[in-house]
């Protein structure tokens, strides 16, 4: 495929916009973070600072080219994903799209894989959080042209910098490729980001911004067996006062905005009203404390497709009114020079208030299923002490530790549906992590931890939905309802240097293991007349995953890059007569790798323009990823009789891949 890429920018004077430094501000000690420069460089991210995260230890994609992940063993809708503090469902498009919001429109990117400050609330697992530009100095823009898409961004200050407007957008039209290679598949995206931003004082600190923003994907064909849309919008009003080291920062917000899914079984969508207010609030030279409270509103509308035998979707995902209010405190002290402690504690409080079952619903449910509807109206509170620390051993080398408590409503498998069944508890999540951050010689950064991750009433499919077939697509088993016990824990190693530098790289290395305690239809059922409890292995633990990635600057403008990933294969149980049978997951699928490569040539003309052409390729190899191992005899989940397996002989399976794809690109970049 061809790529071509055209941008025209006018940077800000203080800075490239690859190479932003934040100054003024502490890091967070259980934060990894990584600038546009990482984010435009990494090979196979394409622009994507979602996609970058899976490049780090504790991070396993949920399969290939797909933006989601377990982190820690958290499922991917237990990822939070926030852009300036306001949270929305996902990052990224359906390959081959990149982010939702345009690298250039990027600051920074920080990723929490547990332990999350206390500001973020409602997220059972890792955490990523998007910070966008300043409002820009002078006039900038940016356009792009491909074979998979167009986009375009403009960026202009208004009255001497007193207010400025932004606008970007982009349009997917992969289906005039996809019409030459299968006639069956259809994918379309599109998304948009928009800002405008006032001072009502000129020169003053404070800041009135109205946010805009929105991303669709429709995806469909004989691939994935199924037709699939997202879509979401966000609009934000922000009042905000910048503070410094003696005078507060405060930050009001107004959000409105809307989640839709769609596919054949229904579509379901979830109406947003919200509003937050953030602050800190220098109390000494090394003292500082935060404070803030968020209230939202959720009106959460399923609509089932006529030729569903309902109301399994109307049961699980149900009608309903959603309220969640949360206030959190924290402290941030030095008490020592190369001592850092960040203290705080979070209150939630979920509440959901269902419409009336549809018609038969009740005795649909109680009879089919045998479990108990949920009522009307419930509530759930919750509180989540964190804490963090960093303390300094020697110069260059510090002590880094974690620990939270982090509470969310039911799940989906992946982001954006919420399931209805509050009644059944909240999740939790026990984070804890300590290790070693180094600076090293070179300007590189070390970081080793250990983690111990344990999650109570998780929403895991993977886990008590045997059969996983129809996970993404067809959620209407009841199986999807129940909970699980998980833990996950390990090592993680990484190594790295900017990728903007001559001579950049990344290393990441991962041992860990993940366990699920959970009832499972089917699974060690033998002369029990009942489900038992099973303590087994994750669908999605990997024992070992490995990073490798280098950009090298070879002279005359010329910088090359490739990417190396390998990861353990997935584990799954053997059957007898399609009968699960222990030990489970025993076994594993074949290994994954994948190759990723980035070549680019710039020619500079002055000190703000410059002009880059660029060929990338994602999985260059075109490696099948394995996705199971399927059994000659047909699955039976029902309860069994020992007599049923005995003296059977194991059924033998074979191994089936995901089909082999690569995506290559071509592309031209100008800035000035």
């Amino acid at each position: 495929m061809l790529v071509l890429v055209l941008v025209l920018a006018s940077p800000p004077r203080t800075a490239r916009a690859d190479e932003v430094t934040v100054q003024g501000q502490r890091r967070d000690p259980g934060a990894t973070s990584f600038t546009p420069a990482d984010v435009r460089q990494m090979p196979g991210a394409f622009g994507d600072p979602a996609r970058v995260i899976e490049a780090l230890p504790g991070v396993i994609p949920l399969g290939s080219a797909l933006p989601f992940y377990f982190v820690r063993g958290a499922t991917p809708s237990n990822t939070g994903y926030f852009i300036d503090g306001m949270r929305v469902p996902l990052f990224s498009h359906a390959p081959p799209g990149g982010g939702v919001v345009t690298a250039s429109a990027i600051e920074s990117v920080d990723f929490y894989p547990g332990a999350a400050p206390a500001r973020f609330g409602g997220v059972g697992g890792a955490v990523l959080s998007l910070t966008t530009t300043p409002p820009s100095e002078r006039l900038r823009g940016e356009a792009r042209v491909s074979a998979y898409d167009s986009s375009a961004l403009v960026e202009a200050p208004i009255d001497d910098g007193r207010a400025s407007m932004l606008v970007s957008a982009r349009y997917g039209y992969t289906q005039l490729l996809l019409d030459l290679l299968d006639q069956t598949a259809k994918q379309a995206y599109w998304d948009y980001f928009t800002r405008a931003t006032f001072r009502p004082t000129r020169g003053g600190r404070d800041r009135l911004s109205v946010v805009a923003l929105g991303a669709s994907d429709a995806v469909s064909g004989s691939a994935i067996g199924a037709s699939v849309e997202t879509t979401f919008h966000r609009a934000e009003l922000r009042y905000e006062i910048a503070g410094s080291s003696r005078a507060p920062t405060v930050r009001l917000a107004l959000t409105t905005g809307v989640n839709a899914q769609s596919n054949e079984v229904g579509g379901v969508r979830d109406r947003i009203l919200g509003a937050r207010a953030d602050g800190a609030f220098p109390l000494a030279a090394d003292v500082s404390l935060g404070a803030g409270a968020s209230v939202t509103l959720e009106r959460y509308e399923v609509d089932v497709s006529s030729g569903v035998a309902a109301p399994d979707p109307e049961i699980l995902f149900a009608p309903r009114n959603d309220v969640s209010i949360g206030a959190y405190s924290n402290v941030l002290w030095r008490p020592a020079p190369g001592v850092d402690l960040d203290a705080g504690v979070r209150l939630g409080m979920f509440a959901t208030k269902r419409d009336a079952y549809p018609l038969g619903g009740y005795e649909f449910f109680t009879r089919t299923h045998g479990l108990v509807p949920p009522p009307g109206a419930v509530g759930k509170p919750a509180v989540d002490p964190r804490l963090t620390a960093r303390a300094r051993i020697v110069r260059g080398l510090s002590l880094v530790g974690a620990f939270g408590v982090a509470h969310s409503t039911p799940t989906f498998l992946l982001p954006g549906l919420a399931m209805s069944r509050l009644e059944d508890g909240l999740q939790t999540a026990v984070q804890s992590s300590i290790g070693f951050e180094a600076a090293l010689p070179g300007e590189i950064s070390a970081k080793v931890n250990g983690f111990l991750h344990d999650y109570l009433d998780l929403s895991d499919p993977t886990a008590t939905c045997p059969t996983s077939t129809d996970l993404v697509f067809d959620p209407t088993a009841a199986c999807f309802a129940r909970r699980v016990r998980g833990r996950a824990y390990g090592a993680e190693l990484l190594v790295r240097r900017s990728l903007g530098k001559r001579l950049g790289g990344w290393l990441s290395y991962t041992l860990s293991r993940s366990t699920r305690e959970t009832h499972a239809p089917g699974w060690a059922l033998l002369g029990h007349g009942q489900e038992q409890l099973a303590e087994v292995l994750s669908e999605w633990d990997r024992t070992h995953s490995l990073g490798l990635m280098a950009t090298y600057d070879l002279g005359i403008g010329w910088r090359a890059a490739a990417r190396f990933s390998y990861a353990t294969g997935r584990p799954y149980s053997h059957t007898v007569q399609g009968v699960f049978v222990g030990p489970y997951s025993s076994d594993r699928l074949p290994d994954v790798h994948r190759v990723d490569l980035r070549l680019e040539k710039t020619w500079t003309i002055d000190a703000d323009r410059r002009l880059s052409f660029v060929i990338e390729g994602y999985n260059v190899t075109a490696f099948g990823e394995p996705s199971e191992c399927r059994p000659e005899h047909t699955l039976q989940l029902d309860p069994v009789p020992e007599s049923f397996l005995r003296n059977r002989q194991v059924d033998a399976c074979t191994i089936h891949r995901a089909a082999p794809f690569t995506i290559p690109s071509v592309g031209l970049e100008g800035s000035f």
